[in-house]
């Protein structure tokens, strides 16, 4: 079943801190009256989604919003920075420079997987040749291993090569800070607890690449779905709909998926439904639940990058992968302080194209 952990591809070894917290010094500070409406005081949370090593749409997105880190904005990116395109170096370079968060997403878990096989490699034709470690290059020795099988491109084929070019590509410095990168980026609370400014009003908000299975705190997550998944699959649902014996479970239908959020005047939580009763196993397939429609009849807010093709703002989750890797947008979602009437937080998307961008 996918999910199963055996079945999934070996992952890179973990950042020291699965589990961050974004830098005091960035937090949106909307309760402050004295910093609404004062265009230098502003501070703005500036969310990129899946850049995919395209460096130059990422500058005209940058340009296109005014970005200025030295002013009070501060980039946040939501994974997949690197691979696919022309230049992650570069891209991982300007992210440096401007001081960036940003959370690991499956490519960049791809990359240092890539790196580490790579160091095995040059490691193990030392100990074989009595080389000095200095006299092979990375991609010397890429070249030594042409033909040889490992796990590594045995279990990632699809992009092994790429994830390798790439990981030749970065500085010792880059791939430190590449896997610096933490799992889950929780950005705090943006509004004070009276707040009616849907959906930042929600309480704590968290960055991941691609979900998160609702109910579960950060902690009892798994890292492979956070960085992996695309839906949730119910296990004891499909069973119940292959055994006709079983009648205390429902089939599925839209009361026990249903597309719309809960509304605010369900103070005492929605109804238990059947779903309540399941486990939810997460998945990387298109099988089963778009993992945001659950997440939507619980009461946070989440920033993933679920792989689609389309801007999703769905409620409590906004999905902002637009397929820049695949010549399409690149998108930005800015979160800033606004004026008092506005309930001091203010949000808008914008794009560019990526293909236009690189011609």
């Amino acid at each position: 079943m996918p999910g199963d952990t055996e079945d999934r591809p070996p992952q890179a070894d973990l950042p020291e801190v699965l589990i961050a917290d974004l830098p005091a010094e960035h937090a949106l500070c909307s309760t402050d009256p004295a910093a609404l409406g004062k265009p230098e005081k502003r501070k703005r949370l500036v969310f990129v989604g899946d850049v995919h090593g395209h460096l130059s749409a990422l500058q005209a997105l940058l340009k296109k919003i005014n970005f200025d880190h030295r002013h009070g904005d501060h980039l946040v990116f939501v994974g997949d920075i690197v691979a696919k395109g022309p230049d992650s170096a570069g891209v991982v370079k300007l992210a440096m420079e401007v001081g960036a968060s940003g959370v690991r997403g499956n490519h960049e878990d791809n990359v240092l997987l890539a790196h580490k096989d790579l160091l095995k490699k040059k490691k193990q034709h030392h100990k074989d040749t009595n080389l000095a470690s200095e006299d092979l290059t990375l991609e010397e020795e890429e070249e030594e291993a042409e033909g040889e099988t490992d796990s590594f491109t045995a279990t990632r084929n699809k992009h092994a090569d790429n994830a390798r070019a790439v990981a030749r590509s970065l500085s010792a410095k880059q791939i430190k800070w590449l896997s610096s990168l933490p799992i889950v980026l929780r950005i705090g609370q943006v509004t004070n607890s009276t707040s009616e400014n849907i959906p930042w009003n929600a309480g704590e908000i968290a960055v991941v690449h691609a979900g998160l299975v609702p109910g579960l705190a950060f902690e009892d997550q798994d890292p492979w779905a956070m960085m992996n998944m695309r839906t949730l699959l119910y296990p004891a649902l499909d069973a119940a709909s292959d055994a006709s014996s079983v009648e205390d479970i429902e089939e599925p239908d839209e009361t026990i998926f249903p597309d719309e959020t809960f509304s605010d005047d369900d103070s005492e939580g929605p109804a238990t439904t059947t779903e309540d009763l399941l486990v939810a196993v997460p998945s990387d397939t298109r099988q089963g639940e778009p993992w945001s429609h659950a997440w939507n009849r619980y009461q946070n807010t989440a920033i993933p990058s679920p792989a689609d093709r389309t801007i999703k703002g769905i409620r409590y989750a906004f999905g902002i992968d637009s397929g820049c890797g695949h010549g399409r947008q690149l998108t930005a979602l800015v979160l800033e302080t606004g004026p008092k009437s506005e309930d001091g937080v203010l949000h808008h998307i914008e794009q560019v194209d990526c293909g236009e961008v690189e011609k």
